[in-house]
């Protein structure tokens, strides 16, 4: 018996013009319909891999402009404690020859000096790397600004130590009201800073400061004393008021639904400066509030004040 000849399989393509010309027919053989879906696959894993890779590279290069943000932050940091270091040695030196009120004081600078100086400033070096650094520098400078105030109610009979002590405090408390610690409004934080899904378009977007939803009118309040520089429209931020603080420091406030101040304008730590509204590119009454450093987005709940 002859044996028969294995029958090819074919895939077969038919078009129907819709005019009288005859049907066209294409016949693909069943090896190359499955190479053509290998390919396919293919295709799609180099191009999911890509678009993977591309991600991580964006995210990494974001990460590093942190880590040289964050090891600017600490220089400047580093140089106002050595500063303050450096007056609480002087009147140390000074108190020894004082009377006993003047020892006294002595005692609580050196237990100041232990305490803070050392202690706090090893704290801040080696937890830079976590992200919590500023909230404990900023928590330190207030301590440390209470216990100065403390100090003030001794009655000194040593002028030049009087004047010492008030010039620290006068460079801690300027200090303090230019770093935004203060809530701007108060609400739940309904998005925090970072990667998040965006809330109009559904895609995966960063985020580069924080909500806090509030009805519509509810007071707005400047986080940190400085100067207005924009207090107008600014594309998707709606109506915005952006407060310069000094030292690198502007805070940002959107979505507002009515400004009440001007460019130019100055303005203290809790003066009331605009209104929650919806302004914008916003989905509902909220304030989106940005901290700056350099024009570098950081993240508000690291100097905001722990509620």
């Amino acid at each position: 018996m002859k044996k028969r000849k294995r029958e090819k399989r074919y895939w077969s393509i038919m078009l129907v013009p819709h005019s009288t010309n005859e049907i066209k027919v294409f016949k693909m053989s069943s090896i190359k319909y499955k190479l053509l879906g290998l390919g396919t696959i293919i295709a799609t894993v180099i191009i999911c891999t890509s678009l993977t890779i591309t991600s991580l590279v964006r995210e990494n290069k974001y990460l590093n402009e942190k880590i040289a943000l964050a090891n600017n932050l600490t220089e400047q940091q580093t140089l106002l404690i050595e500063e303050n270091e450096q007056e609480i040695s002087d009147l140390k030196q000074e108190r020894i020859k004082q009377s006993k009120i003047a020892e006294e004081f002595k005692t609580l600078y050196k237990e100041l000096t232990h305490k803070y100086i050392e202690e706090n400033m090893n704290d801040i070096v080696a937890t830079r790397s976590t992200g919590r650094a500023d909230r404990e520098f900023v928590e330190s400078a207030s301590k440390l600004k209470s216990i100065l105030e403390e100090l003030e109610k001794i009655n000194y009979s040593d002028v030049e130590i009087t004047t010492d002590l008030e010039d620290t405090q006068e460079k801690l408390t300027e200090y303090m009201n230019v770093v935004p610690t203060l809530w701007p409004t108060t609400g739940s934080v309904s998005s925090g800073f970072g990667y998040r899904m965006d809330p109009i378009s559904f895609t995966r977007k960063f985020h580069y400061g924080i909500d806090i939803s509030a009805p519509y009118g509810r007071e707005i309040k400047a986080s940190a004393s400085g100067r207005v520089i924009l207090s107008d429209w600014h594309g998707n931020y709606g109506k915005t008021v952006i407060v310069d603080h000094g030292r690198g420091i502007t805070t940002l406030y959107a979505h507002c639904s009515s400004l009440l101040v001007s460019e130019g304008e100055t303005v203290n730590k809790g003066d009331t400066i605009a209104n929650v509204g919806s302004t914008g590119r916003s989905t509902g009454n909220h304030l989106h509030f940005e901290v700056r450093v350099f024009d570098t987005a950081v993240d508000p709940m690291e100097y905001l004040d722990p509620r």
